[in-house]
């Protein structure tokens, strides 16, 4: 008897393994060998024993010479390993069960000092408070079933902090966003709801020229980007996420074009302000790819309102100054395309030309093009095989040194292809 789980790779360089469940089932000199196994043709790796006295281990060591290449070739694939529990001993009951006799206790959560519990207000009059009141008196009370020792706590709402709270003297713009106070964490619930624009885009089952929106598409708080789409959006680091241009109401371009999102601790930062020159003007339909070496955002394409579509913008973050890069060779003009970085280079694929009238459908492209940053030249890469189809609104991911494409549009046909460039 043996049990199998998927462990990724790559391989680790620490292993802890747990056995949980019930050991009576099986005779006392029962035993559990512990396994890395990469393919068939390669002899597992032992990790460890697992014993009635013993139901854990702790593993750090080198892999075999073989085990750590067959797994260089499974990662390649895009495949993971097994990690074997072979059980060595008698199975004493002809049925058995895994599962723990008692739960886990799951310590009850308390309030915490930066969210008081009288800052209920905001949205308070999303929830009915019939529903509460129906809910089971066991879970809304937290009260203890018969016969069971440990129970999860009650279910809790959601809590999401809020932005920052504009300041109410007259603060230069330079200063506004150190000095502006922030507001406690107050909870907020996010509505998944389609808006009005949502539905008649659905029911005419095309993408055409959007209705005008006289809902706001995002739930009000203080502090954060004007209802949007055909936005670009990329991570500038592992907390930080930069949300750049977007078409807004009245299909107007937004005039707060730059926010900065903190992950960890949600709250939303303009960025204009901190700008030390210009901005470009009006973008929607662009792309914005980060360049994790470089600290270097690229956007490029889209519509705008100063018309210019060749040239590209480079945010770097570091000094958040803006640099407008007039590049030579053969510029591509393209909207609603795909951008992506591999080695300092942006690779872009796909879009049609850029028009006023939001995703109205012209001829599409299946061109690669490539621009480098150092020569500030664009170049079209020579490729084999067959090409994609012309496409607009796909996407394209870089896994390793593979470029993903997938989907999008041409004319009224709607694709579901994949395509790898390697």
């Amino acid at each position: 008897m043996s049990f199998e789980a998927w462990m990724p790779l790559p391989l680790p360089k620490q292993l802890v393994v747990f056995g949980l469940g019930d050991w009576s089932c099986y005779s006392p000199d029962t035993s559990i060998a512990v396994d890395v196994l990469v393919t068939a043709g390669v002899t597992p790796q032992r990790v460890g024993m697992l014993e009635p006295a013993r139901r854990s281990l702790v593993w750090e060591g080198d892999w075999r010479t073989d085990i750590f290449m067959a797994s260089l070739k499974e990662m390649d694939k895009g495949n993971s390993v097994k990690l074997v529990l072979s059980v060595n001993g008698r199975l004493l009951r002809g049925v058995s069960s895994s599962t723990p006799a008692h739960p886990f206790t799951v310590p009850e959560t308390t309030q915490s000092p930066v969210l008081p519990a009288d800052d209920m207000t905001l949205f308070q009059d999303l929830e009915d408070p019939t529903i509460v009141k129906n809910q089971s008196s066991d879970v809304a009370a937290g009260v203890p079933r018969p016969g069971r020792k440990d129970v999860h706590p009650a279910l809790r709402t959601l809590a999401v902090p809020c932005a920052l709270k504009p300041p109410s003297d007259k603060v230069e713009p330079s200063e506004a966003w150190r000095k502006s106070p922030v507001c406690p964490k107050k909870p907020r619930k996010v509505l998944f709801e389609p808006t009005a624009s949502e539905r008649d885009l659905g029911e005419e089952g095309s993408w055409g020229v959007l209705s005008d929106c006289s809902q706001p598409c995002t739930l009000p708080s203080l502090v954060s980007p004007s209802p949007r789409w055909c936005h670009a959006m990329c991570l500038s680091d592992q907390g930080t996420t930069i949300l750049i241009g977007g078409q807004g109401v009245d299909q107007k371009s937004c005039k707060d074009a730059l926010w900065k999102l903190e992950i960890d601790s949600d709250f939303w930062f303009p960025v204009d302000f901190q700008l030390q020159n210009a901005t470009p003007l009006g973008l929607y339909g662009h792309t914005a790819t980060y360049d994790p070496d470089t600290k270097r955002i690229y956007i490029f394409g889209g519509i705008r309102e100063d018309k210019d579509y060749s040239n590209i913008y480079i945010l770097d973050t570091v000094t958040w100054k803006w640099l407008l890069v007039v590049a030579k060779g053969k510029v591509p003009v393209l909207t609603y395309h795909s951008a992506t970085i591999y080695r300092k280079e942006l690779f872009v694929f796909g879009g049609t030309l850029p028009r006023k009238a939001s995703l109205t459908v012209g001829p599409c492209s299946n061109v690669l093009y490539v621009f480098n940053p150092e020569h500030e030249i664009w170049y079209q890469p020579i490729s084999e095989g067959e090409k994609p189809l012309p496409r607009l609104g796909h996407s394209a991911t870089l896994l390793k040194n593979k470029i993903l494409i997938f989907g999008g549009r041409r004319t009224s046909l709607y694709l579901s292809d994949m395509h790898i460039l390697d």
